[in-house]
């Protein structure tokens, strides 16, 4: 997949199963609830950022957040990969960097290339509802990825906007805001973007109508949708928040909804795939390189275990702090350590994941944390693959 939809390239092929301070003028009023719980969170989000959550639909999934001030990478891969064998901090903190700013990249980054090198206060995605691709490709999903800078950019974005009235569709008013529509071919699916600039200093960029409407109408406080606020994203009782830390320069949060069970491949709650049946053993996936054979391009190794206790998953990263990155997996079944090392998280069959020394550890009932070292560029482009499948952004070949 080469596409700027996403920086995060293959992943594993799933059908079981790829915070400083934000502007005062960025509006929406904080929900109670968020502040009175905040004593749950053993690293809270600030009350910036928490705003920030306050926009997204309360059915949101997943949440990836890369905590700046930082400069708006460039979201195209390089023509020539390094020839070095070890990443720097640097290099991992622009992929990272790179990964909620995703939606933002599509068309070969027609408007990305106009940020590049602008200071992003931080940058969100929140995302839900992942969906099987009609062929290959990466999973459908609808999300928003919400951008706030340290300074006015609508210079930028008007300047983009007067060169895009020949769009694909004639802009549209969207809870009161101008909104941009484009659309792109990834493989078999058509993905249609839509693009908002609520703010002079916030970019939205979003893959689906009714999430941006509901963020648009969650901005400026509700008006026209009843009850907007009553419910939250990821609230602060979520047992998750224990083990976020928000301080992190990136960090993501995801409560598996069961009710998408049915229809999402990389759900814990999903059922095995009958082509597979259900004892079968598990099929090859596919390795970084995509070396390894495919079972006709469904692969019985799923992006999350089979947990029928399955709660949710968290990442905390800190590349100028630590090598380390750690994804802690929370749920209610007893024998779920050995479960894990047995799944995608411990990525089996990859050479390459050796050198991510891959260690688990039960950081408390219920909650296992393994830890990733991320020194070998090889190493991280695999520890890429599984965190984007884990967190519902799987891709298939």
């Amino acid at each position: 997949m080469t596409s700027g939809l996403r920086v995060t390239i293959v992943v594993f092929v799933a059908a079981a199963a790829a915070a400083a301070a934000i502007h005062a003028r960025a509006s929406g009023a904080l929900p109670a609830s968020r502040e009175q719980r905040n004593s749950i969170q053993q690293f809270p989000p600030s009350e910036d950022v928490q705003r920030i959550l306050s926009w997204l639909p309360a059915d949101t999934e997943t949440v990836f957040v890369a905590n700046g001030p930082f400069s708006f990478p460039d979201l195209e891969p390089p023509e020539q990969p390094s020839p070095f064998t070890s990443a720097s901090a640097e290099e991992l903190k622009v992929d990272f960097e790179a990964e909620p700013l995703a939606l933002a990249g599509f068309r070969n980054g027609v408007l990305a290339k106009r940020l590049i090198d602008q200071k992003v206060q931080i940058a969100l995605e929140g995302s839900r509802h992942y969906r099987v691709p009609s062929g290959l490709g990466e999973a459908l999903y609808e999300a928003c990825s919400i951008m706030i800078f340290t300074r006015d950019v609508s210079d930028r974005t008007g300047a983009f906007l007067k060169e895009s009235l020949a769009s694909d569709h004639p802009p549209e008013k969207i809870e009161g805001q101008n909104v941009t529509v484009f659309q792109e071919q990834l493989e078999s699916d058509t993905w249609t973007i839509l693009l908002s600039f609520p703010k002079p200093d916030i970019v939205l960029a979003c893959s689906g109508r009714d999430y941006l409407r509901e963020v648009l109408a969650r901005m400026r406080g509700g008006e026209g949708t009843p009850g907007a606020h009553r419910d939250v994203a990821l609230p602060d009782s979520l047992p998750e928040w224990k083990y976020v830390d928000a301080r992190s320069r990136f960090w993501a949060i995801r409560h598996f909804d069961k009710s998408q069970a049915a229809n999402d491949p990389t759900s814990p709650f999903a059922a095995p795939n009958p082509a597979d049946g259900a004892a079968a053993a598990p099929a090859p996936v596919a390795t970084a390189k995509g070396d390894e054979p495919l079972d006709g391009g469904r692969a019985s190794v799923p992006a999350n275990p089979p947990d029928s206790h399955a709660i949710g998953i968290t990442l905390n990263f800190d590349p100028y702090k630590s090598w380390a990155a750690t994804i802690t997996y929370l749920s209610a079944d007893p024998a779920m350590a050995a479960k894990l090392r047995a799944s995608a998280y411990f990525a089996p069959g990859d050479p390459a994941a050796a050198s991510l020394k891959i260690d688990l550890r039960e950081a408390a009932a219920g909650a296992f944390a393994i830890t990733y070292q991320l020194h070998d560029r090889e190493a991280i482009h695999v520890f890429r693959l599984l965190l984007a499948a884990a967190f519902g952004h799987a891709v298939y070949l």
